[in-house]
């Protein structure tokens, strides 16, 4: 691609390289990734958050547990409704509202985030870390 023209600026690649750094510091207040048994833990600040963040960080949780152990950062609904930390209804309803809003990605019948759609996802939890 020419860096002539501006309009190059708006392009996006779902497959583009993942800002570790800024994944790395939203996860922070909100979840651990065990070493050994390659899980991803919840602390009590992601119970603060409301249905949506919580959704959209289980979603960042496993693209970092991808990047980290080369494994797959999408998650089914059941493999979220699995990991207990809502109502099934509240999961359900909560991926379908962002799924819609296209705040999260489908593929297969499994949710994932769009890597640039970390920079959004770092400005609507702010509020939490200020408390």
């Amino acid at each position: 691609m020419s860096t002539n023209n501006p309009l190059e600026t708006l392009l996006v690649d779902e497959t583009q390289g993942i800002d570790l750094t800024l994944l790395a510091d939203i996860l922070k207040p909100f979840v651990v990734i065990d070493k050994n048994k390659k899980e991803v833990n919840f602390l009590p600040g992601f119970y603060k958050l409301k249905n949506e963040e919580r959704i959209l960080i289980v979603l960042a949780a496993a693209k970092a547990k991808a990047e980290l152990f080369q494994g797959d950062d999408k998650l089914s609904q059941k493999e979220v409704i699995n990991l207990d930390l809502m109502p099934e209804g509240s999961v359900k309803g909560t991926l379908k509202k962002l799924y819609d809003n296209k705040e999260v990605k489908a593929e297969n019948s499994k949710y994932y985030l769009a890597s640039y759609q970390l920079n959004k996802l770092s400005e609507r939890i702010k509020k939490y870390n200020e408390d």
